[in-house]
């Protein structure tokens, strides 16, 4: 009866105080801790760090973390693709900060590779800047020259990089201005001489999962885009579109939660450059928010207009399918 009492004693202290005891010391992600009832913090985390560093994905059907005690969690969510709609399950587990399976593997690598190149092996400015940026301005006419012969009704995503940096209200109105293009994600300059902190935001208010489980919204307003749309977006009979300041609003939430959440991200994506939230958030902070470039999807026809107006510096064409009617 003793040695079972014993027993008993050491598997209660193990579970409910030598665990939590060790968990406590790393990323967990089934607490709730930004205000919110029912969404463990990673569904924030990872939609949060998908949408302004994983340019044109995802997080739908939400995502999910079990605690398996000291340390341990199991993680699984869907990340879709934002132009051909695919899904892909992804799992994995985190021990002790450290993720073991598929998201160590397929969380950021295969994206910021090929993404406006110039900036990757050099600040904006730089002799490797420049060669790379000569060379995707020469790349741009094969890019056009090919989408030439494409059917007029092939639908096309592709990287733009804008001939200059534009505010948030001069996108909004070449926005508005070319309504047939659909500006998925913007690109959002991070500092002077951009380098290789690729960050934005996406401007489709459905592109994760939408919630009703608020965060702390006057620390974090527009953290969904939706929520600041009100759901059925703005009158047009206003005057001046409120989307540049919705734009503004939500990328800097984004940037607060992620800075404030600094446990995630380094569990989640790394200590990185690319990752450096807190730096962005300063520039954005003194500086307002500007894009030098977008992800866009569009017909051909349209695309090749839009290259017309001389908005474009260079061009990337990101993948092809043979109509936007394609699910």
């Amino acid at each position: 009866a003793l040695s079972v009492a014993c027993v008993f004693i050491i598997t209660l202290m193990s579970q409910y105080i030598l665990s939590p005891l060790v968990s406590s010391q790393y990323y967990n992600p089934t607490k709730k801790t930004a205000g919110q009832k029912y969404f463990q913090d990673f569904a924030n985390d990872i939609r949060i760090i998908t949408e302004v560093s994983m340019p044109g994905y995802g997080i739908s059907g939400g995502a999910y973390a079990e605690n398996l005690g000291f340390g341990k969690y199991n993680i699984a969510y869907d990340r879709k693709n934002l132009f051909t709609k695919e899904t892909e399950k992804i799992s994995g587990q985190l021990n002790k900060n450290r993720i073991v399976g598929s998201p160590g593997t397929t969380l950021y690598v295969s994206r910021g590779n090929f993404v406006f190149t110039e900036f990757w092996n050099g600040e904006e400015g730089g002799t490797e800047y420049e060669r790379r940026l000569s060379f995707s301005k020469n790349n741009t006419n094969v890019q056009i020259a090919h989408i030439k012969e494409l059917p007029d009704t092939s639908y096309i995503s592709a990287w733009v990089r804008f001939t200059d940096d534009l505010t948030m209200k001069e996108l909004n109105n070449i926005k508005e201005s070319n309504n047939e293009i659909q500006f998925k994600w913007i690109a959002v300059r991070t500092a002077e001489k951009q380098g290789q902190q690729l960050m934005g935001f996406s401007t489709d208010p459905n592109g994760s999962f939408v919630t009703n489980d608020k965060v702390d919204s006057d620390r974090y307003p527009g953290l969904q885009l939706v929520d600041l749309m009100g759901g059925a977006g703005y009158s047009l009979s206003t005057t001046e579109s409120p989307m540049p300041g919705y734009y503004e609003t939500h990328y800097i939430s984004s940037l607060k939660y992620l800075v404030d959440h600094k446990e995630a991200v380094t569990t989640l994506v790394g200590v990185s450059k690319s990752f450096d939230y807190k730096s962005a958030l300063s520039y954005a902070m003194e500086n307002g928010v500007s894009t030098y470039g977008a992800l866009i999807f569009g017909e051909a026809d349209e695309l090749l207009d839009f290259y017309d107006s001389g908005i474009i510096m260079t061009l990337e064409i990101d993948n092809v399918i043979a109509s936007k009617y394609i699910k």
